[in-house]
């Protein structure tokens, strides 16, 4: 499809990224895998939890995309730009989640035998094991060509990542609602 694109010549901008980290959703890879059991102080790992991944908070992403869309007049035609976000291995995150929740966290593994005898039934178990690989992976972005096009960008710290990927009622400093979730403005008396 890229090739296809870039041989007709339609005007493409497109921004690779990591795993996405969604400060308002649950449904991305680091809630839904490595954050699943966190409320129990685990923490899952689908593979080693020394290797090194590539993680992109929506946000920033987003903002990056706006900056690039603001400029693509001064862009070619097609461009292939890496969004470099985070990177961190899960022993890193470990560290951060501990020094955040104020308590140990431990890693526990990613149950793939479950996945691997479901995969006949269950087209999700299938698609995940094929991807068991990209766990195993070290990878990051260069962030040269973004810098180069974007100068005065900067990423969301990390810490701040950190809390923004927790659950609401896990959060410090964050008001939580009776029922757990988010309060969102002020409740009068």
């Amino acid at each position: 499809m890229e090739a296809a694109y870039r041989d007709a010549g339609v005007r493409t901008i497109i921004l690779r990224a990591g795993n996405f980290i969604d400060p308002e959703g649950d449904d991305d890879m680091l809630k839904q895998v490595y954050l699943r059991a966190i409320r129990k102080g685990r923490l899952t790992a689908p593979g080693n939890p020394a290797v090194m991944q590539a993680y992109c908070y929506l946000p920033d992403w987003a903002r990056a995309a706006v900056g690039l869309a603001e400029r693509r007049a001064g862009l070619a035609t097609f461009e292939d730009i890496p969004f470099a976000g985070h990177a961190f291995t899960l022993n890193e995150l470990r560290g951060r989640l501990e020094a955040v929740l104020g308590r140990p966290v431990r890693i526990v593994g990613f149950p793939w035998l479950f996945f691997r005898l479901a995969s006949p039934f269950w087209e999700l178990a299938r698609e995940l094991s094929e991807m068991r690989y990209l766990f195993a992976t070290p990878h990051t972005l260069s962030g040269r060509r973004l810098s180069a096009l974007l100068p005065g960008f900067e990423a969301t710290g990390i810490d701040e990542v950190v809390r923004a990927a927790l659950p609401a009622d896990l959060r410090p400093d964050e008001p939580v609602g009776a029922g757990g979730g988010k309060v969102i403005g002020r409740q009068l008396g």
